[in-house]
């Protein structure tokens, strides 16, 4: 059976239904995925959280918890992603599973978040002005507190630098210089656009009933029955790059340790059998306390306080970053050209191999505990166009040598060094 069973229904709306018997809650999402880019990412960002501040049939925040509180506990959580260089406004219900209950509620349940998302409250052609207005000052707090973790900042900035021209340079939060220019009428005519041309996706995670799957289908297909047009084609991700010389960002600020960003170009896509040992790569590089980045640059030369190295599988990036003391930069990066060097000659032993292999292993069975990792796990491999299961995946993982580490190391390229420092140096 394959790890997800996904089925195209009325009003171009994909169901996946992702089985497991793990849990004794279901989880119920709805994804919009939208085409990554700078002039609608603000709006979209700000849609879901204004959607949850009421609906025609619940008012209120206050109304939404109520009715959903009545249905056993039930629970309704609203964001905004990024996945490659798409931007997903995602709703997620947490309800009891219908066996376990004396009735049956998820149809029920999901009719209340479909609420939510088709008759949101309107004024004067648009959303509450007030509820647009407090989103907005919540968003711009939210981008204006990005600069004090500078970890993140400073991979953002790289990211920034790296990806210039392309949409994965765009933060899914927006922009504040938009916010101004964003009215309730326009974000409420940018929603209705959204919700008629964009595709959908419906995932159903849990040890769920056919007959309850049928019964959410069937709300989907009336809730939905409007969607009768083309659905827009958002275009596969660039991952093939040539490089001509090494892009080097510096900048300065009032901190207390340096952030160094390294990014390459894997050249790998994540659907082809390279994928495999290009994941298997970054464990071996830079993930956990046994990898050669922690054990060589950390723990032998005391260069940094932490550093690892990780995937953005879908544009096919790998990311190392470090924090340091600012006058071991160069020191640092040298260090870790020379690690990424050695993986393309195939200097990995087999207990590197085998550590990282177990990590992985170890981390994937996490999987299994949280329905909510479990089913963005399986949403975001069907976006992939991958569809294994968890066991499945480490069986490959199991298979993966040393020569084919070092065959997909040959594709890697560094592109960006960012260099986060301080002020005066």
């Amino acid at each position: 059976m394959k790890a997800i069973q996904n089925r195209p229904i009325a009003g171009n709306i994909n169901l996946l239904n992702i089985k497991s018997k793990q849990f004794k809650t279901s989880l119920i999402s709805l994804y919009i995925k939208r085409p990554l880019n700078e002039h609608e990412a603000t709006l979209n960002s700000l849609i879901p959280s204004i959607l949850k501040m009421g609906s025609k049939n619940y008012p209120t925040q206050a109304h939404i918890s109520k009715k959903l509180q009545e249905l056993y506990g039930s629970v309704l959580g609203v964001g905004v992603g990024k996945l490659g260089e798409k931007q997903i406004l995602n709703f997620k219900l947490v309800l009891a599973n219908d066996k376990y209950l004396s009735e049956k509620v998820s149809a029920e349940a999901f009719s209340v978040m479909m609420d939510v998302i088709l008759n949101p409250l309107i004024e004067d052609g648009g959303f509450v002005s007030k509820h647009v207005d407090i989103e907005k000052s919540v968003l711009k707090e939210s981008l204006l507190s990005r600069i004090n973790n500078k970890g993140a900042y400073a991979h953002e900035r790289c990211i920034e630098e790296m990806c210039k021209g392309e949409p994965y340079s765009i933060n899914e939060d927006g922009k504040i210089e938009d916010l101004d220019k964003i009215t309730p009428q326009s974000l409420y005519q940018h929603y209705k656009k959204i919700l008629s041309e964009s595709e959908i996706d419906v995932a159903i995670t849990g040890d769920v009933d056919e007959d309850v799957v049928l019964e959410i289908e069937k709300v989907i297909k009336d809730k939905f029955s409007f969607r009768n047009r083309e659905i827009i084609t958002i275009a596969r991700e660039n991952i093939h790059h040539e490089i001509d010389e090494v892009n080097h960002i510096t900048e300065a600020m009032d901190v207390s340790q340096g952030k160094i960003v390294m990014g390459y170009r894997t050249n790998v896509d994540v659907r082809s059998d390279e994928y495999i040992p290009m994941f298997l790569y970054s464990m071996i590089l830079g993930s956990g306390a046994h990898s050669k980045l922690f054990m060589n640059i950390r723990e032998k030369h005391s260069l940094c306080y932490s550093i690892n190295s990780f995937l953005e599988k879908l544009k096919g990036i790998m990311f190392i970053t470090a924090g340091i003391d600012t006058e071991n930069f160069e020191k640092t990066v040298e260090l870790i050209k020379k690690e990424v060097d050695d993986m393309a000659e195939g200097i990995i032993s087999d207990n590197e191999l085998d550590f990282a292999k177990k990590f992985v292993r170890n981390n994937f069975q996490s999987l299994k505990d949280s329905i909510w990792s479990l089913s963005d796990y399986y949403y975001n491999l069907n976006n992939q166009g991958r569809n294994e299961s968890v066991e499945e995946f480490l069986d490959k993982i199991e298979k993966v040598s040393i020569e084919d580490i070092k065959k997909v190391s040959s594709n890697i390229k560094l592109d960006t060094i960012y260099f986060l420092t301080k002020k005066g140096e």
